[in-house]
């Protein structure tokens, strides 16, 4: 693809994905080609979809959620009200234990890419024990 500026926007890429691209200057009627430079890295994964909570006892929920769209290494799971709780789940469903009866909680979960985990936006439900 020819540029005529020094920065470009490429769309329409898979969510999640890990992209190599080699950027060069061209100059003159035959496209005499410089020296490249290569940038790599994933695209940010998409949001997961319907986040339910599911099984509530007084202590513990259980999350189910759909894939999000395009590739996903991990999904990383957050409780907003308690900084110190996160965990990582390799499936759309994950059990959250260790919780006080009768409080309020916010649940956040994001899907991850990657071996430097590129995280998505969170989508978060809240729910009573």
């Amino acid at each position: 693809m020819n540029v005529t500026t020094t920065s470009y926007t490429i769309e329409i890429l898979t969510p999640g994905n890990y992209y190599t691209i080699l950027v060069y200057a061209q100059v003159g009627e035959n496209n005499v080609q410089g020296a490249y430079d290569i940038v790599s890295n994933y695209t940010i994964p998409d949001v997961v979809k319907n986040l339910t909570a599911e099984n509530i006892t007084t202590t513990s929920i259980s999350l189910r959620w759909d894939k999000s769209d395009g590739n996903v290494s991990s999904y990383f799971i957050q409780i907003l009200e308690d900084p110190r709780f996160n965990t990582i789940a390799t499936t759309t469903y994950e059990i959250i234990e260790g919780l006080t009866p009768g409080n309020y909680y916010t649940f956040l979960v994001s899907a991850r890419v990657g071996e430097n985990n590129v995280q998505g936006k969170n989508l978060l439900i809240v729910e009573y024990t």
